[in-house]
């Protein structure tokens, strides 16, 4: 089960000023005033495709997936409810509300992950806030207007003046930017000296409060003028958010962790008037990053990495706790003006906190990736205990689903390559099977769940632990499974040692320990304050690395000395391998990026083309590829010295599977589902993007047919 302490990753980021002078036109006047920027055409738009060919004109196109992922990165409604934009990763959907919500439009460009999409006052404008260090306007077309860069860092948030003129955006360089919607700079301000994480504007536009990561909260006047300052929080301040006359400021905290696991961590919410005083407070078991107020200013809204909160702020009484379907370090939330419903990440709530009008979502997750001994074939695990297996080229062979109730989790070869083993979470059993599919002898019990493992290198034993916070170690021959270690947490990485005399395990308490094979307890390396996701074994036997929910690396010494911590990664660092040579790594997290770095912990690239969080990363036997997948439902081959993508196999919503270049031709599967589980934008003569039937990218950009792979 997560813990609260799961949520704390890496954001940070900003405040902002205001503006405010008579001489400004109205908002409605300034939107329509803005000059149209067009994107570069030389530039590829982010998507599933990694080089799309440019179609007649240089006009570039892009595919994605129709529906969104389990979790958002930032969500808003325009002024009148008609428009609910949702940031997924680098693109922002755009869905209209005609009683349930229909998707209409994307928007992409930038480079990174998106953390804050603001409506401007008149619902004509969408202003984004990425980690690619700028803030883009946006008219509802898909259309970028405006790009500001003057940031020298991530920026994490922007807020819009009442006027719609201005803006202020807030970065992990420390300052708070205010500019025209031109895109002129106006003030620059750096009193935080900290990251600074949120920005909110007062309705009349006279007052800008800005909330940073030293825990302090900042007002400042229409030119810049320093106010009161607002002290009382316990962590980082994530959001800040005025009621509907701007008497009263609602702001939320990441809160500290709990001094052991018996007890919970604590988050704030809090209410302050206009001199930064402090007039209401709510202590939350779990770490905020989201507020808002109800349109009449009665009740607070909340998002945290475990649920929703709805508090009735004048009122004693708890708040109404709300459940989440998936749980994320970034839960932003928002109320519609008209006060009939919420969105909180993903799901649409009414304001009792019960799901209604359900946006419909990618629940295609794939969740680990193996090479077969002989390079030969591509082991696949996906939620819902079922696996395929795909040739080296990128077509599947066959997919299975086990029939064991439990949520798949990992693909196990065995070190001849005779059989593997799809290792289940929640499972009662671990099943082998030989590479066509046929099951091999009856299952082998288990005393507990379980959610990783390794196979021993002479094929005999496999050892596994999970949530049941046990170790076991499976006699594969004698089909009997013993429990030979037990924590009080859950474990989230087995792994055998090279010398294979112990067997290395990591948890939710962010340590690392080694037992050995008859159950005494080694080794324990500490010192990591966030849960471990990832763990590698570098082949030497000198050297492993562990990845944790805060976005961090770090590389230890067989002996437990820690050599280097790196950053770099945007979320939760999931999933880690060694190069056969045991001189470069891969890491893969829920910033939907695979990032490859030497063993010194110095970067060598980034490889981008997943829409969702990375769940599996392998590197081939040879050194020469990378193998990925993730939340988007998608697996790719990457050249490991190129950093492109050679193919990528795409999982229909209903079965079946499609096999795409990076060209996006079709090499593989069943080409119809493009056609219902994934959308098209290609850009018209002036930029504009439209979605676009498959068909009509088809026809423009295959190639000639004796250069192209048969399709199934």
């Amino acid at each position: 089960m997560l813990r609260p302490t799961t949520a704390r990753s890496i954001l940070a980021t900003f405040l902002t000023l205001l503006c405010g002078s008579t001489s400004l036109l109205l908002a409605a006047e300034a939107e329509t005033a803005i000059a149209a920027s067009t994107p570069q055409a030389s530039t590829p738009l982010p998507g599933l495709i990694s080089n799309p060919p440019l179609l007649s004109g240089n006009r570039r196109w892009q595919m994605f997936c129709k529906n969104p992922g389990l979790i958002a990165g930032a969500v808003d409604w325009s002024p009148d409810g008609r428009w609910l934009a949702m940031a997924t990763g680098r693109a922002v959907r755009l869905f209209e509300m005609n009683g349930a919500p229909e998707f209409q439009k994307i928007l992409v460009g930038h480079g990174d992950f998106i953390r804050a999409v603001r409506f401007s006052p008149g619902g004509e404008l969408i202003a984004t806030a990425s980690l690619d260090g700028t803030v883009r306007i946006w008219d509802r077309e898909g259309r970028v207007q405006r790009t500001y860069g003057e940031h020298e860092d991530a920026v994490h948030d922007v807020a819009w003046h009442p006027n719609g003129q201005r803006l202020a955006s807030a970065s992990a360089d420390g300052t708070v930017r205010i500019w025209s919607i031109d895109g002129n700079t106006i003030a620059t301000l750096s009193d935080h000296e900290a990251p600074v994480n949120a920005v909110a504007w007062s309705p009349d536009g006279k007052i800008l409060a800005s909330g940073c990561q030293n825990k302090v909260i900042r007002y400042w006047s229409p030119d810049g003028e320093k106010g009161p300052v607002a002290e009382g929080h316990i962590g980082s301040v994530r959001s800040l958010a005025w009621n509907f006359d701007g008497s009263q400021l609602l702001s939320c905290d990441l809160g500290i962790e709990a001094s052991d696991n018996t007890k919970d961590d604590i988050a704030h919410v809090k209410v302050w008037n206009t001199q930064g005083e402090q007039v209401n407070s709510l202590t939350i078991d779990a770490p905020l990053t989201h507020v808002c107020w109800s349109p009449d200013g009665k009740r607070a809204l909340a998002g945290g990495s475990m649920g929703f909160w709805i508090w009735t702020v004048a009122e004693r009484r708890p708040p109404v706790r709300g459940a989440l379907r998936a749980l994320g370090v970034n839960v932003p939330v928002a109320w519609r003006p008209s006060g009939d419903l919420i969105i909180t990440g993903t799901q649409l709530q009414n304001p009792n906190a019960f799901a209604v009008n359900s946006i419909p979502l990618r629940n295609i997750q794939l969740t680990s990736v193996a090479q077969s001994p002989d390079q030969s074939l591509l082991g696949v695990g996906r939620t819902g205990g079922s696996f395929s297996l795909y040739s080296i080229e990128g077509k599947q062979t066959y997919s299975l689903t086990t029939g064991q109730r439990g949520q798949s989790v990992a693909f196990y070869w065995s070190p001849d390559g005779t059989s593997f083993i799809p290792l289940q979470r929640l499972a009662p059993t671990i099943q082998q099977y030989d590479p066509t599919g046929k099951a091999l002898g009856q299952p082998i019990r288990l005393p507990t769940s379980v959610r990783s493992g390794d196979w021993s290198r002479d094929g005999k034993y496999f050892a596994a632990g999970g949530d049941g916070m046990t170790v076991i170690l499976v006699d594969l021959e004698a089909k009997t499974a013993t429990q030979i270690g037990k924590q009080a947490h859950g474990i989230t990485q087995v792994r055998f040692t090279p010398d294979q005399q112990q067997i290395c395990s990591t948890g939710f308490d962010g340590c690392v320990r080694f037992w050995s094979r008859d159950g005494k307890p080694g080794k324990v390396f500490e010192a990591i304050a966030t849960s471990i996701r990832g763990l590698a074994l570098a082949n030497d036997g000198k050297l492993l690395a562990t990845g944790t929910e805060d976005g961090t690396i770090r590389f230890w010494t067989i002996e437990g000395e820690s050599e280097t911590t790196v950053g770099g990664h945007g979320g939760y660092v999931e999933t880690l391998d060694f190069d056969p040579t045991g001189t470069l790594l891969a890491s893969g997290s829920w910033d939907h990026t695979v990032r490859i770095w030497k063993r010194d912990g110095s970067p060598v690239s980034v490889l981008r083309g997943h829409e969702g969080g990375v769940y599996g990363v392998q590197w081939s036997h040879d050194g020469r590829h990378l193998f990925s997948c993730g939340d988007d439902g998608t697996v790719r081959m990457w050249n490991a010295g190129s950093g492109e993508t050679e193919w990528q196999s795409l999982l229909g919503e209903g079965g079946g599977y499609v096999t795409m270049d990076a060209h996006g031709h079709v090499k593989y599967g069943d080409e119809k589902i493009l056609e219902t589980d994934f959308v098209f934008f290609a850009e018209d003569e002036q930029g504009r993007l439209a979605q676009t039937p498959w068909a009509s990218i088809r026809t423009a950009v295959e190639p000639p047919s004796d250069t192209v792979s048969k399709a199934e």
